[in-house]
């Protein structure tokens, strides 16, 4: 896994001694790999965490099993196949593209309930390695009557 530490780019670039001290608060940046350049397809690990809602809805909880990728052409699709309650199941089925960066971009929507009320999902995956990946996704639900939440949470993929 390739890294590019910010604290150590912003101390060579400034002579500031005061700027030293805060490096360690700076992140590591994860420097990704485009999907465009290996096999990202077949059966991933993942697990989910810093699970947040909007809305007066239950907080969604850590998941973790397996999920399946597959391409063809510009397509690219996702499948939840464990660790995942979905109702109606097509929620677990993820429909999208590799965008302009090189990332993956998957979402679904469906009707969800008897009273019309609409369900989306998107996950948004960036590749560190050709066995490692992290993301994001966001979940949201509308009913008819003007009633809504959104949920969001991060994403790991390992193989």
């Amino acid at each position: 896994m390739r890294f590019l530490n910010l604290a150590l780019v912003t101390v060579a670039s400034t002579a500031l001694p005061q700027v030293a001290p805060a490096q360690q608060d700076i992140p590591l940046v994860p420097i990704g790999i485009s999907a465009e350049d290996f096999d990202f397809t077949g059966t991933w690990n993942y697990r989910t965490a810093n699970h947040s809602v909007a809305g007066a809805c239950p907080n969604g909880s850590p998941m973790s099993g397996t999920l399946e990728i597959t391409h063809s052409g510009d397509a690219v699709g996702l499948v939840l196949t464990s660790g995942a309650t979905c109702d109606p199941g097509s929620m677990c089925i993820y429909d999208g593209a590799i965008d302009d960066d090189g990332n993956l971009i998957v979402s679904n929507t469906a009707t969800v309930d008897d009273e019309g009320g609409t369900a989306a999902n998107a996950i948004h995956i960036f590749f560190l390695t050709d066995d490692m990946a992290t993301g994001h996704a966001g979940s949201g639900y509308v009913h008819p009557s003007g009633f809504e939440c959104q949920w969001s949470y991060f994403i790991e993929l390992t193989r």
